[in-house]
């Protein structure tokens, strides 16, 4: 925010008007930033070296600060309404006490703010910000821990003692170093050679002392050998971090930034060519500087766009050139489905890739996949209806990857996201797969890639047959709770707020109530149907994800609530049988003998917004994906064989990419 005072001299104005207008050009690029989805942005409001003005610019410029941040902080202004946090950088010890108290209540008011972050350097300088990094440093590694005796870090100093101790080993007792002169030696202040030294050695003398001062100014804190009792308790209780274990790292988490990304764009106004002591720890050799010839007062969307847009771009282009498309790629594939695709799944190494992967239409998106889920659904369909499919086959509708090109504008290249395709596409078992606008979603920040591909059909499932029809307080009965499908329901049934029944077998009672089901039944051991009629529930809802006979649906009168309640399945076996007990629950009148409750049959249909639900579920912690085993993608039949065993404890995944995609930073 440099050329205020400039800018209020050139137009005759003053030096307090320039600040304030100064402020209304921050907010104008704010509201940029955000809207163009940056993330975090970080702004030099005030520098140290400001407070060597006069009295009345610096009091100015608090005044200003203090009242601008909580305005903009309000419920409807910039902050609430993109989800910006605030964050102040700097020693705030300099600060007045009512600007701070000001300063804190904005920081206060926008700290449940997720989407963005707006970091306010006030006041601050990069030297004093690398200087204190390096005091705190300095004195983490100055402060005694403790360390289980036998134990040490690993650093260069420590290898090259246990190989000379190696070597040592080999020589005659009498030639080996004599441990009372080395102690002596050092009673005396003079060196030893460590690599001569035992660990017990060591410990009995680097017992150290911290000496500092209480100014925050003084030197770095001075170690010195302690006088006085070395026992072994006192050394194991005394240990020092090694000195030759410090990286950057430790230096990094001590400055004001962390833990905020690395610093993408630099843009310097003024027109000067310099970066006046900003951010110089954070810049990188990926940090594009930009220096534009404009007071910041004048800096809006006519200098700031073309720069953020050139950026973004170039940004695409590179990830596009990271992510570049072959002419073949590896798939899982079946030609025949005779006996079941388990058994006809083959790897091919040079599959086709899939249509229009290379010319994407309107709405597509190009994803490398990095895990693919399979379903129920997907076996049924290639063992009962082989001749829709295209040969060879890729199966599969989950997954999960990473955006190679999209014809979305939300989207952007390098974007994890996940998902499901469409039959008789499919596709999810190859290494590239082409997906409608419907069916990709990101990826949030705290769910990885494994499990987000566990959602698409059983996540969005679960989701369209508990939120349409359940609320809080309402009871919900699951049959068949830790399968796929079974273990999302249970959990965003609780999400909902919603009292959960559910049924599984004995060995996996656990896994149901840990996923929050409030009563769960074995199966095996109890009759469901005389369990719901004897219990004295008055169930809202009933999903049944198994649905082997209709009895469940014949006797819902008995626990299902009259008029409200209502009786949801998605599955069942494909067999006459099943086609006849279907029929007569869609078409038997309550009148007849038929059923006397609501019957609803849920396929999946695409959502994004209930993906995104769901995601945001996935972050908060309150929805997980449970995952029983993972396979390669050359042994996606055996993921299949063990799917069709009907014994699979939540999902299986196959790892597709050979190397996994990481977030964009």
């Amino acid at each position: 925010m440099d050329g205020n005072r400039r800018y209020a001299r050139t137009h005759k104005l003053e030096t307090v008007e320039g600040h304030h207008l100064g402020f209304e050009a921050l907010a104008r690029i704010l509201e940029v930033c955000y809207k163009s989805g940056v993330k975090v942005v970080t702004i030099y409001a005030f520098s140290i070296e400001n407070f060597k003005r006069s009295k009345y610019e610096v009091d100015g410029l608090m005044d200003m600060a203090k009242t601008k941040l909580v305005q903009m902080s309000q419920h409807g202004e910039l902050f609430d309404r993109y989800g910006a946090s605030v964050r102040i950088l700097g020693d705030k010890s300099l600060v007045r006490e009512d600007v701070l108290e000001q300063v804190d209540r904005a920081v206060e008011m926008t700290r449940h703010n997720d989407q963005a972050v707006l970091n306010v350097c006030f006041p601050y300088t990069s030297r004093e910000e690398i200087t204190r990094s390096i005091r705190e440093t300095v004195a983490e590694f100055s402060t005694a821990t403790q360390r289980p005796r036998g134990q040490r870090g690993f650093s260069e100093t420590h290898v090259l003692r246990n190989l000379r101790r190696r070597q040592l080993s080999s020589v005659a007792e009498e030639d080996k170093p004599d441990k009372e002169r080395m102690l002596d030696l050092l009673d005396h202040g003079q060196e030893v050679d460590s690599s001569e030294m035992s660990d017990q050695d060591l410990d009995a003398s680097s017992t150290l002392q911290v000496e500092s001062s209480q100014t925050s100014h003084s030197p770095s804190p001075t170690l010195k050998p302690l006088a006085g009792d070395n026992s072994s308790s006192e050394r194991n209780r005394q240990h020092y971090p090694d000195p030759e274990t410090l990286t950057e790292d430790h230096l990094d988490k001590n400055t004001y930034t962390f833990p905020a990304p690395p610093l993408d764009l630099l843009v310097r106004t003024s027109g000067v060519s310099r970066l006046s002591d900003f951010m110089l720890w954070q810049c990188h050799e990926e940090t594009e500087i930009k220096f534009l010839d404009c007071l910041w007062p004048e800096f809006d969307l006519y200098q700031f766009l073309p720069t953020l847009l050139e950026w973004q771009w170039r940004q695409r282009r590179e990830a596009a050139e990271e992510i570049a498309v072959p002419d073949h790629m590896r798939a899982s594939q079946w030609t025949y489905s005779h006996g079941g695709i388990d058994k006809n799944l083959k790897l091919n190494p040079k599959a086709s890739l899939p249509k229009n992967a290379k010319s994407l239409r309107a709405g597509q998106t190009l994803v490398k996949v990095a895990y693919a889920c399979p379903n129920p659904i997907d076996y049924k369909l290639a063992d009962n209806v082989p001749f829709i499919f295209s040969k060879p086959a890729t199966p599969c509708l989950d997954y999960s990857g990473i955006v190679v090109e999209s014809k979305l504008g939300h989207l952007k290249t390098g974007e994890l996201v996940f998902g499901k395709t469409e039959p008789p596409s499919c596709g999810a078992l190859g290494e590239y797969i082409v997906v409608g606008k419907e069916g990709c979603v990101p990826v949030p920040n705290d769910v990885s890639l494994k499990d987000a591909a566990c959602v698409g059909v059983v996540g969005l499932t679960a989701y369209q047959c508990i939120v349409p029809y359940a609320k809080k307080g309402d009871k919900v009965f699951i049959n068949g709770g830790s399968g796929g499908t079974g273990t999302f329901m249970i959990q965003i049934a609780k999400a909902v707020g919603c009292h959960v029944t559910t049924t599984c077998s004995g060995p996996n009672v656990e896994l149901c109530k840990s996923l929050g089901a409030d009563e769960v039944v074995d199966y095996k051991t109890t009759d469901i149907l005389k369990k719901l009629t004897s219990s004295g529930h008055n169930y809202d809802l009933i999903v049944d994800t198994v649905f082997a006979t209709p009895a469940l649906y014949w006797n819902a009168h008995k626990y299902l609530k009259p008029t409200t309640g209502r009786f949801v399945t998605i599955a069942g076996t494909p067999s006459i049988s099943f086609i006849i007990d279907f029929l007569k629950v869609l078409v038997w009148p309550s009148v007849l003998g038929g059923g006397q409750r609501t019957f609803t049959f849920v396929t999946a249909n695409t959502n994004p917004t209930h993906y995104a639900e769901i995601a945001k579920w996935m972050e908060e912690g309150k929805v997980k994906a449970v995952i029983e085993k993972e396979f390669e993608l050359e042994d996606a039949d055996k993921a299949f064989a063990h799917l069709k065993s009907g014994r699979t404890k939540g999902k299986v995944v196959v790892k597709v990419c050979e190397e996994e995609p990481t977030r964009p930073e």
